[in-house]
Order: C-alpha cells, then sequence, then structure tokens
C-alpha cells in the first residue's frame, strides 16, 4: 500500500474536528495562558533579583514576587482546562470515528468483508481508533499554542533588541520545524509495519483461540506457540527500532536546546559589551527564551510519536474510502412479492466467470432446488438475489422489477435467508432468534422452534430461551447453530425464502424433521433451495443442476416425478 501522505492525512483529521471548534479555541487559549503564567515563573524572578540588585525594572521586587505567586498559582487551573478540552475533543471524535468506521462496515457488508481478516478489523477499531487520541489531545491545540507562544517571545524580545528575533526564530524554526520532519522521515515506514505486525498477531491469536480444541487435539501447541513467539519477536523488534530513533531525537533535541540556550547568552553578553544593551536586558532575553521552550519541545517530540497515530489513521481512512459492492436504494414505490426471475444472468468475481447464461423462474408457494458441485456458483446466485452483489441490469428481477430499483428495506423484508454458516452473537438464545423478527410473539418464537427441530435443545438448556449462547454460540453444537440459523429464517415473516444448504451438519434424523418443516411452507412462501444432498431435493418441485455456472433447463434426475 503506498504511503499517503501526513499532511493529507492530517487535513482529514482536523476536518472533523470542525463541530468542536469552540471547544478547540478554548482549548488554544488556556493553553497559550497557561504556558504564558509558567513562563512568568523564572522571568518574574529574575526581575524580582535585578530589581533587589538595584536595577531599575519599573516594579518592585515585592510587586515581582506577588506577580510570580499569582502566576504559580494560575497555572494549574489554566493547564487542568487545556488538557480537560483537548480529551473531551479527543474522546468526542474517537466516539465519531469510531461509529463512522461501523456504520462504513455496516455499508461495505457482507460482500466487502467476507474473508476480511477478522483479527486485523478488531486490530482497527479498537487500538487502531485509541492511538488518534495522540493526534487529538496532543498534536493540534499543542501545535497552535506553540505557533502562539513562538510570536510572543519573539514581540517581547525584539523590545530588548532586533538581534534577538533571530535566535528566537533560528530555535523555534528548528526544533519545532525542522526535527519533527526529520524524526518523521527516520520513521516514515516504521508505523506502518508497527500497525501491521500488530495486526497480524491479534488476528493469529484470535485464530489460536478459536480452533483451540483442534490445537490441543492435533497436539499443535508448540507449533502456534512458536509463531506466536515469532510475530511477538518481529513487534519487539519494530518497537525497539522506534524506541531507539526516539532516543536519538530526544538526545538531539536536549543537545538544540543547551546550544540555543547558549546561543542567546552569547549574542546578549556581546550585545552588553557592545554598550547596546544593558544587563538586566542579558538576563532577561536569555530567561525568556529558556522558560518558552515548552511548547516547541512538545512539537519536537511529534515526529516521533505521530508514526503510529498516522499509520492508523491511514488503515482507517482507507477503510472509510473504500466503495461498497452495493449501495442502498431508497425513494421507490414498495412492491409485494409475486415472483422471482433470473433472465440471461452473467456474473464474475474480477475476472473469473461464476455464472453464465443463468435463467430461471420462481412464483409464490413453490420451490425451487439447485443441484451441484461445490464452486458451481449456486451459493453466488443466491447472494446475488439477496443483493449482496450487483447484478447486471434487469438480469435478476423481483416482482418484475429489478433488485437495484427495490428499496433496500422492501428488498430485506421480503427475503429470509439461511446460510451455510450461521452467526450466534454472545446474548441469549431468545436475542439471537428475534433478529430475525423482533416483534415476534412468544408463541411465534416456539413454532419457528419447533419447525427448525429445536425444542428439545431449548428443553435441555439450563434457562431456555434466556440462556446465554457464549462467545461465537460455543453452548452449542454445529448442527444446533445450524438449526438456530432455520428458525431464525422461518421467524422472519418474508414471502420469499432462500436456503444455502439447510441441512448439511444435521444426521438423517434431524434432516428428516426439518424437512417435514420445510414442506409446511410450500404454499406459503417462494422457496429457493440449494443443496448437494439428493434427500433435501424430495421437496422441490422443480430441481435444476448447476455445473461450471451454467444451469441446466431440464429437471434432474433428482426431481421429483410428476404429481
Amino acid at each position: 500500500m503506498e504511503q499517503t501522505h501526513a499532511i493529507h492525512v492530517s487535513r482529514r483529521l482536523i476536518a472533523l474536528v470542525r463541530p468542536l471548534a469552540g471547544h478547540m479555541t478554548g482549548a488554544v487559549l488556556l493553553g497559550t495562558l497557561g504556558h504564558v503564567a509558567a513562563a512568568s515563573i523564572p522571568v518574574l524572578g529574575g526581575v524580582a533579583i535585578l530589581s533587589a540588585l538595584g536595577f531599575p525594572m519599573g516594579i518592585s521586587w515585592g510587586g515581582a514576587l506577588i506577580l510570580l505567586i499569582v502566576a504559580a498559582v494560575l497555572r494549574g487551573p489554566l493547564r487542568y482546562g487545556e488538557q480537560f478540552l483537548n480529551h473531551h475533543i479527543a474522546f468526542r471524535l474517537l466516539a465519531l470515528i469510531r461509529s463512522k468506521v461501523f456504520a462504513q462496515m455496516r455499508r461495505l457488508a457482507p460482500a466487502r468483508l467476507e474473508g476480511r481478516d477478522r483479527g486485523n478489523l478488531i486490530a482497527l477499531i479498537t487500538s487502531d481508533v485509541e492511538l488518534l487520541e495522540v493526534f487529538y489531545a496532543h498534536t493540534i491545540s499543542p501545535s497552535l499554542i506553540a505557533l502562539l507562544m513562538t510570536l510572543l517571545l519573539s514581540i517581547l524580545v525584539s523590545l530588548l533588541h532586533p538581534a534577538f528575533l533571530g535566535v528566537v526564530l533560528l530555535a523555534h524554526g528548528t526544533l519545532g520545524v525542522w526535527l519533527p520532519l526529520w524524526a518523521g522521515r527516520s520513521l516514515a515506514s516504521s508505523g506502518d509495519r508497527l500497525r501491521a505486525t500488530s495486526g497480524r498477531l491479534s488476528s493469529y491469536i484470535l485464530d489460536t483461540l478459536r480452533g483451540r480444541r483442534d490445537v490441543l487435539q492435533y497436539q499443535m501447541e508448540k507449533a502456534r506457540i512458536q509463531t506466536m513467539d515469532e510475530l511477538g519477536s518481529g513487534l519487539v523488534l519494530e518497537e525497539a527500532r522506534q524506541k531507539k530513533i526516539n532516543a536519538a531525537i530526544m538526545a538531539r533535541t536536549n543537545v538544540l536546546v543547551l546550544f540555543f540556550d547558549g546561543l542567546m547568552l552569547g549574542v546578549g553578553v556581546a550585545l552588553y559589551q557592545a554598550g547596546q544593551i544593558g544587563f538586566p536586558a542579558v538576563v532577561l532575553s536569555f530567561l525568556l527564551l529558556a522558560s518558552c521552550f515548552g511548547p516547541v519541545l512538545a512539537l519536537s517530540a511529534l515526529g516521533g510519536t505521530l508514526q503510529g497515530p498516522f499509520a492508523a489513521a491511514r488503515r482507517i481512512l482507507a477503510l472509510l474510502d473504500e466503495a461498497p459492492e452495493v449501495l442502498d436504494v431508497s425513494g421507490h414505490k414498495p412492491v409485494a412479492f409475486t415472483g422471482a426471475a433470473a433472465e440471461h444472468l452473467h456474473f464474475s468475481y474480477g475476472d473469473q466467470p461464476v455464472l453464465k447464461d443463468v435463467s430461471l423462474r420462481l412464483t409464490p408457494g413453490k420451490v425451487l432446488g439447485i443441484m451441484g458441485p461445490s464452486g458451481s456458483g449456486k451459493s453466488t446466485l443466491l447472494k446475488l438475489f439477496l443483493r449482496y452483489f450487483e447484478a447486471p441490469p434487469k438480469s435478476l428481477t423481483l416482482s418484475g422489477r429489478s433488485l437495484s430499483a427495490i428499496n433496500t428495506d422492501n428488498l430485506r423484508n421480503m427475503e429470509s435467508v439461511m446460510t451455510q454458516e450461521t452467526h450466534l452473537f454472545e446474548d441469549t438464545l431468545w436475542d439471537n432468534l428475534i433478529l430475525a423478527n423482533p416483534a415476534a410473539m412468544r408463541e411465534e418464537v416456539l413454532a419457528a422452534c419447533e419447525a427448525a427441530s429445536l425444542t428439545e435443545v431449548v428443553a435441555r438448556l439450563p434457562e431456555g430461551l434466556k440462556t446465554p449462547m457464549g462467545p461465537q454460540g460455543s453452548r452449542l453444537s454445529a448442527g444446533e447453530r445450524q438449526r438456530v440459523g432455520l428458525a431464525r429464517a422461518l421467524l422472519h415473516p418474508a414471502p420469499f425464502l432462500l436456503l444455502d444448504e439447510p441441512t448439511s451438519n444435521l444426521d438423517s434424523l434431524n434432516e428428516a424433521v426439518i424437512l417435514r418443516s420445510l414442506k409446511a411452507q410450500r404454499g406459503r412462501r417462494a422457496i429457493l433451495l440449494v443443496s448437494h444432498r439428493s434427500s433435501v431435493m424430495g421437496l422441490a418441485d422443480e430441481v435444476l443442476f448447476m455445473e461450471e455456472g451454467c444451469l441446466q433447463g431440464t429437471p434432474h434426475p433428482f426431481a421429483p416425478s410428476a404429481g
């Protein structure tokens, strides 16, 4: 992936701050006043000493000490206010960004997220978003504060002598501009490598935890641990590389601070010896520069600390910029289901043809079965009817209308689906079932459970329908999870039911029960049924055979006899 320029990333991240511009202005104002108060402490101390020594300072040493105490007292509340507003902005924006990420994932799902590395997605949603806190809380307002403090310092030292202005601009330009840019170039690709390695490690650990039974069964613990150690070592090496560069940055920063302090003192002494300024100006110019390094030192550290946040931001922005496979449709007049059809449908995944000149017709109440080997395109056909992918115009229709001309919510209400893999959320069985119909009554849920041969499973669960399913539905077997998927599909009151291998994880006894339940749906719903089992095809009114993306127009031998 090409490196996205840091300035471009910064602009996009800053654009999100606009709704909170008032809070940001407050943070900059409080931060600037806080740094003024902090810088005033050594400067007023110097003024008090000079005044006590008899130099005319325009204020008594007692008055200077009173102002010093006031500045010291104000420094705490001002700093607190600045940090409070900065973190308020940061956490509000992190919530907004995370919301945008989830919304984008909903738009991308399921087609664009199918086969994605789940560990990487989890890392993006969690740690990548959290890393942006560094940018929002410790970059934007500190940069503006450093600029304002540089301007203020420039004005003050110019009043003492114009030569001091050159030292200030050189010092602040070096520490606040050149040093962060140098650090950024030194760490240009390290942040991306660190985030990528972290994502791979998260994914590998997640996969290991999910497959722990197989790992233990086949005694692969050492191999998995070794790979984890290798990934972890790579992460440690990358972090060590970053820390080494950051240490070099800190060393250069400290040397430069001492150099510019010495330079200011040297310029002051030279001007004093030339008779152009008095001794108080030498002291005050030195104290002003030395006490105002704080804001620009914060900037000098950003070159190293921002590489991780920028790498995270590039990953997040890449996801947000990704185009969904299909867009939601709205604004059309709703239609009622009167049938489904494919007319000379062709479809490819990239350059790989999957479906070739497929035509079929399904009327309400009828069951159409499609058989064929794995990879022949059966499941893809179902996904196209569900509009997970965009079919060519007019090649797929429901109720005589192209799917792209049917409102998305209207389409979802007309279709119910059961896929080969049923996902159960870490919630109760009840909540997993009513995903399909949140308004369902208990009697409807129980009827769906009975139709899916799930009643005995519910009876043996300790809390019945209110039993938590555990992570990934781990409380149930694969076959039981599949029955939950079927019950969920039956609970959704849709006139068009799409079934992808509905009995693949069931034994023959439970399969027979479910087939009887599905037969009860005949006449009530149109059913498009995909399976490799001839026993399942016994409930179809017509069976077609698919091979290499082509659908035969004559019934397959497994089709039931007429009548």
